[in-house]
């Protein structure tokens, strides 16, 4: 499976994150990788297993995950390197639009797993996604100052998400703070 260069997350991408990411540093059973797919993408996302199973099924054709030989773990998946190559592309993929109807399923995922990350990778996809909601808030500020004061409904509601992305920009940082090494 080549590296896709479109930066729009689709939800197939988001469950090979989340599957990558618990698999990337111990084999994991099948079935405790199918439901922490579903657990993580959740609510954002509601994959079935078929699915989950089915991405599955296509990151072992590609290589990116392998079912360890041993007897004890047959029924175990672990990403190869290049799964976790594959891993790191997708931390640091980019949204295509600040409302992408994903992007809150995309950065939840992104923070389970930023601790995991080394440095610079940690650095790398902790700036993005903080420049992200950044570019997100000054295109609301932007609408906020165009929409002018005769549109007062509209002047509320986007003063209202104004708060409100504010408010998760700042328990972003608290959460990106909190995954770096002390």
């Amino acid at each position: 499976m080549p590296y896709d260069d479109d930066p729009t997350f689709e939800p197939g991408d988001l469950i090979d994150l989340a599957v990558l990411g618990m698999a990337r540093s111990e084999a994991l059973p099948l079935d405790d990788c199918c439901e922490g797919a579903r657990e993580l993408c959740h609510p954002w996302l509601a994959p079935t297993c078929e699915l989950v199973l089915g991405r599955i099924g296509r990151l072992v054709a590609a290589g990116h995950l392998a079912m360890p030989a041993s007897a004890a773990t047959v029924t175990g998946l672990q990403a190869t390197s290049g799964g976790r190559a594959y891993f790191a592309h997708l931390m640091q993929r980019p949204l295509a639009a600040p409302t992408h109807d994903l992007r809150f399923c995309a950065e939840n995922l992104k923070l389970v797993f930023l601790p995991g990350l080394d440095e610079p990778l940690r650095s790398r996809v902790s700036a993005d996604m903080l420049a992200a909601r950044r570019r997100c808030m000054a295109c609301v500020e932007r609408q906020l100052v165009a929409c002018g004061e005769e549109r007062p409904l509209l002047r509320a509601c986007l003063d209202r998400q104004r708060r409100l992305m504010s408010a998760e920009l700042e328990v972003m940082g608290a959460e990106i703070a909190s995954a770096a090494p002390s």
